[in-house]
């Protein structure tokens, strides 16, 4: 029984501390969370069901994890008092539209070759 109360105040400390955080911050880590969830979900519908595994398959299985690290280090950026926010997120912005561009772009390369 000691071990479970031990594990239960870990997890109240955990949640104290999380909470604690700004709430900017929280939502960075939510999302990234999320989209760690959202790639582990696709990995496994795409490997169950056997799903031919294509460009625009891999594009829509790996985007959200691409995507949730870069939330993952702007969140740390902006975690840091020392680092220049608004690079961060000028940073995070241009590697967000940069992979966006490059998935759409294989989107239509995978059209192309479908046709």
């Amino acid at each position: 029984m000691s071990a479970w109360n031990d594990i239960k105040k870990d997890f109240s400390q955990i949640k104290d501390e999380w909470l604690s955080l700004d709430p900017a911050i929280r939502l960075l880590d939510i999302l990234s969370l999320l989209g760690v969830i959202i790639f582990g979900l696709t990995f496994i519908t795409v490997s169950v069901l056997e799903i031919t595994v294509t460009l625009t398959n891999m594009a829509f299985m790996i985007y959200p994890i691409i995507i949730s690290g870069y939330i993952f280090v702007l969140r740390v950026k902006l975690n840091d008092p020392d680092a220049d926010k608004y690079a961060a997120r000028k940073e995070f912005f241009s590697l967000v539209l940069l992979t966006t561009f490059l998935v759409v772009l294989g989107f239509f390369y995978a059209f192309i070759l479908d046709s």
